[in-house]
Parts: structure tokens; sequence; C-alpha cells
């Protein structure tokens, strides 16, 4: 009667919210990030000692006016100061995790990247060293000079480009650092396998986290636009929130090598599974600088308001 056919309509009903209840739980933990738990490292990050500039190969005294009491200022009014600055210490041989803040100028040519210790132990772009086998994350990169359009942003002051640097330079696995014709295209704020692009947001705050870790897929980078940091007591989340945007987790396991798939001539996935080379395995120090494209490119700055590394 009524009862029956009520009964089994309100059981359809239950049966639908459970069903897209758990529908919307797996799309949303496949997009996430695992929150797993991190702890800080402590990095005093406004004072002189926890950064070196090394402008000419050697090592030189970082100006005084670099270190504001509302964080660590980067321009580029030569020749009273340029060139990168990097963290004195390298930091995670395993999981890490950066979170890095800044506000930019409407000039900025913001520079921010991670690279390993062993890189930077001979210089980045020395004759002797391992570039870019040893491996470069170009974390925000502005590339006003290059003159190339975002797919989602437009012009090139609108946005900084995330990519990866590693492999042999004469080998085709060398990461792309842009989509090379449209079937690259993933989504927003993806480029390639390997390479993503984040709003640039001048005069205003504007914040990264960049997530190595590990999962049930193998070793893998995440880099999260205004990322959901979560403290409770000493430790740490890493989470995605709505306002959030975030890469793929670009894995590195027998399929991928940090986002180059086969078929390849030179990978049939990551050549080294157990120990993630060249970004898990290694300590990296964070780089920054605001990039000089002339002798008149002289009005760009941005702010780091806020730098925690996690391990």
């Amino acid at each position: 009667g009524i009862n029956a056919e009520y009964g089994e309509m309100k059981s359809t009903f239950i049966y639908l919210i459970l069903y897209s209840l758990i529908c919307c739980s797996l799309c949303y933990s496949w997009n996430k990030t695992a929150e797993t738990t991190w702890q800080s490292v402590g990095l005093d990050f406004k004072a002189r000692s926890s950064w070196l500039w090394r402008p000419y190969g050697w090592f030189a005294q970082i100006p005084a006016d670099v270190f504001t009491e509302g964080g660590v200022l980067l321009y580029n009014r030569p020749p009273h100061f340029e060139g990168p600055i990097y963290t004195s210490q390298s930091y995670g041989n395993g999981r890490k995790a950066f979170l890095i803040e800044w506000v930019a100028n409407p000039q900025s040519n913001t520079v921010i990247e991670l690279l390993s210790k062993e890189l930077m132990d001979v210089g980045q772009f020395s004759t002797k060293n391992c570039w870019p086998n040893c491996g470069e994350i170009d974390v925000y990169e502005m590339l006003r000079a290059e003159n190339a359009n975002s797919p989602y942003y437009g012009p090139p002051s609108n946005y900084g480009q995330f990519s990866l640097h590693f492999g042999d330079r004469a080998e085709p696995c060398y990461c792309p650092g842009r989509a090379p014709n449209q079937d690259w295209y993933q989504s927003k704020p993806m480029v390639s396998a390997c390479s993503a692009q984040f709003q640039n947001l001048p005069n205003q705050r504007n914040s990264l986290a960049v997530v190595i870790d590990q999962d049930g897929g193998g070793q893998y980078i995440q880099v999260i636009q205004f990322p959901n940091i979560v403290q409770s007591g000493n430790s740490y989340t890493i989470g995605i929130s709505q306002r959030s945007i975030a890469t793929f987790k670009i894995y590195n396991n027998r399929d991928s090598f940090y986002g180059v798939s086969p078929p390849s001539s030179c990978t049939r996935g990551s050549p080294n599974v157990q120990t993630g080379w060249p970004f898990f395995d290694q300590p990296m120090h964070l780089i920054a600088w605001e990039q000089n494209y002339g002798s008149g490119d002289t009005e760009g700055q941005f702010l780091i308001t806020n730098l925690q590394v996690f391990v």
C-alpha cells in the first residue's frame, strides 16, 4: 500500500544521498594532497644569517636594507644589489615542503627556485656542475622577456611559471618548460606534464606551497597556490581549500619520471624508483631574486613576508 511505497521511496532517496556523498568524497580525495603531518624546521627567514649571496662567484655581504621589519626585500638596483640570495641551509633529505608568501610591485620580475645542495655547492651554472641532471624546480618564475602568453592568464606580466628541469639536455626526456603543443594542456594551472602557471597579484599577498612527498603512487611534487596550512601544537598540515589552485601530483614511479612518461626514447619511467632522485632524495636550498632584464630595469621588487620549511 501507501506505506510500502513510501518506504521504498525513502530507501531509494537515502541510497542516492549516500551514493552522491561517496562520489564527492572520491573526487575530492583524488584532487587534494594527502594532509600528512609536518614539523617546522624553525627557520628565522628575517635573519641575515639565514641567507647567502654569491653574485659573482664569491660570497658577499647582503645589503642591510634587504632585511626589513616586514620581511626580506628583493630589488634590482645595481650595483648596490643584484643577483639571487639563497638559504644558508639546505633542507629535507627525503620528504619536505616549503611555504613562501610575498608581495610584488607591478614592475617585479619575481623568481623563486629550489635547487639541490649538490648543485649549489659548485654553482648553478658552473661548467663543472650537473645541471640540469641534479634537478631544478622553478617554483615561480616571471617570463616577461620571453613574451609568452598564458592560456589562463594572458600576457607574461600576469603569471609566474612553475617548471621542473632535469635530465640530460641532449636527450628528449629533458622536461619541457612549456607546452610544445595543445595536447600537453591538462587543466588549470597545468600547461605540461611537469609545468604550470600561477596568477601574478601585484601589490597583493601571493602564497605558494611546494610539497615533495610520497604516497602509494610513488614520490611526487605538488605546488599549491593559497594552501590551507593548519597548525596543531608543533605539527602542521598542508591542504587544499576552495580558494586553492593546485597542480596534479607529479609522480616519480615505474611509469613516470616526474611527469615524463613512456613511451620515450630515453626513459621507461623513473631511473631510480627507490630514492626519488633528483628531487625527493636531495636536500634543497630556496633561491629568490628580482631578475634583471636590462640596464633600465631597476624598478621591480618584491617582499618575502613569510617563509617556512617543513620536514
